[in-house]
């Protein structure tokens, strides 16, 4: 239950950071906001040193809720007027790929992180 909290808290971070940044351009405030939260990923994993089913679920968890705030927000907040079918669907598509990608990043830093341990 501690790993589905770590990674609803580094959800929220993630989405705060892109939210903060979101001026700049969608992939550039993703990029930097994903390189934020993984800072803070691997400063958690290195400090609590959870075991590898640990940082796969708080990985998969990350991405689940990413998409969810994110859907939820698209729903309640729409950015702008829906000219066609296109206005309405990439920005979930944006939000799944996003997610996905947050998953990814955060497994392949947790394997990297366990073989690292693994070597010493």
């Amino acid at each position: 239950m501690r790993n589905v909290f770590i990674g609803f808290v580094l959800s929220l971070l993630l989405l705060l950071c892109f939210t903060l940044l979101n001026g700049i351009g969608i992939s550039i405030s993703f990029g930097i906001s994903l390189v934020i939260t993984s800072i803070v990923f691997v400063y958690f994993v290195n400090n609590k040193k959870p075991n590898l089913k640990g940082i796969v679920l708080i990985s998969i968890v990350t991405g689940v809720f990413y998409i969810i705030y994110v859907s939820i927000g698209i729903k309640l907040f729409p950015n702008e007027e829906v000219r066609d079918l296109g206005d309405v669907v990439m920005p979930y598509l944006y939000a799944f790929i996003f997610g996905l990608l947050t998953t990814f990043v955060f497994i392949f830093l947790g394997f990297k992180y366990m073989q690292r341990v693994a070597k010493n």
